[in-house]
């Protein structure tokens, strides 16, 4: 009774569970893999699988705690110039700062997130898989800079003649 009045509340006022309820019956009717990502299908239109970046993956995933179906981490996020080192020039946000702010507990401020219990949890683990997923990505998509890097001190010391690891630390 309970669940049939929650879901006839969250079809009534969020667009994205109707999409989801769509998907979920399309699901049922053939096998699919999901590798951490959603697969929704619009009326009338092929599916779309959408990741870790797309600005409604955590409203789809917990339609709970994002009620109205509001907008995540994408990667047009940018950071407000403040005084400081880098006053005058925005710089992109992180998604590891974007959650960081979205889990903080605000003194006066009520905050729903905080009160969900083991669904909290479950958000948490999301993020925490979301963000290692995303600096994994990083490595693998910048595998030749970062090695470039790493063997750059390693040919500076063959070009200088050492030969050895005691000649290497001791320089």
């Amino acid at each position: 009774m309970v669940v049939a009045q929650l879901v006839q509340l969250l079809e009534s006022y969020n667009e994205l569970v109707k999409l989801f309820r769509t998907a979920c019956d399309k699901c049922v009717a053939s096998e699919s893999i999901s590798d951490y990502n959603v697969v929704i299908e619009p009326q009338f239109q092929a599916p779309n699988r959408i990741n870790k970046l797309h600005p409604l993956y955590m409203s789809i995933q917990f339609p709970l705690m994002f009620f109205f179906g509001e907008t995540g981490f994408h990667l047009e996020l940018m950071l407000r110039p403040t005084a400081g080192s880098h006053a005058g020039r925005e710089r992109k946000m992180s998604m590891n700062m974007y959650y960081s702010y979205q889990i903080h507990d605000r003194f006066h401020s009520y905050s729903l997130m905080m009160r969900l219990g083991r669904l909290f949890q479950q958000y948490l683990v999301t993020v925490y898989y979301s963000i290692e997923l995303d600096r994994m990505d990083y490595i693998r998509n910048k595998q030749k800079d970062i090695r470039a890097k790493y063997l750059s001190g390693l040919y500076d010391a063959i070009d200088k003649g050492d030969q050895t690891g005691a000649q290497m630390s001791a320089a």
